[in-house]
């Protein structure tokens, strides 16, 4: 339907990976995708099943849309480590993961996007108070 759903969050505690409810109720939301991720994700949905037909009965199906080949959770760290690599090769400067965040808010409102929107993509609980890349932007 072109939108993605924000349902449960995954951390790994004591090096065990664990599963729980975003935090607010305002984090748990359905986004709207644009038409370019929409596409890349259904490719990668696809790539998926794929994987799903091959492991058969031993696939773990836990509805995730990024998991390991046989469907068991990628690890947080696994995911951040492959970031720091990816940012490295790109010869981008060196940014926390979370920090992505602020630089799509950022980008999203220099772009034009309406801080309203930019405010629900990212979960705020209030767009009055939306914070991009450390500065705080007031809805209008």
């Amino acid at each position: 339907a072109g939108r993605a759903a924000i349902r449960q969050t995954l951390s790994s505690v004591g090096g065990k990976v664990t599963f729980s409810t975003p935090k607010t109720t305002k984090s748990r939301r359905s986004i709207a995708l644009d038409p370019t991720t929409l596409v890349a994700l259904r490719l990668h949905r696809d790539a998926q099943d794929a994987e799903r037909a091959i492991w058969a009965e031993v696939y773990t199906d836990l509805d995730l849309v990024f998991c390991r080949e046989d469907g068991t959770p990628l690890r947080p760290d696994s995911i951040t480590r492959r970031f720091n690599d990816l940012s490295l090769r790109a010869n981008l400067p060196p940014i926390r993961l979370h920090d992505v965040r602020h630089t799509y808010a950022s980008i999203g409102l220099g772009a034009g996007t309406h801080p309203e929107v930019m405010a629900e993509r990212l979960g705020h609980f209030s767009e009055d108070r939306m914070l991009c890349g450390g500065v705080a932007s007031r809805a209008s």
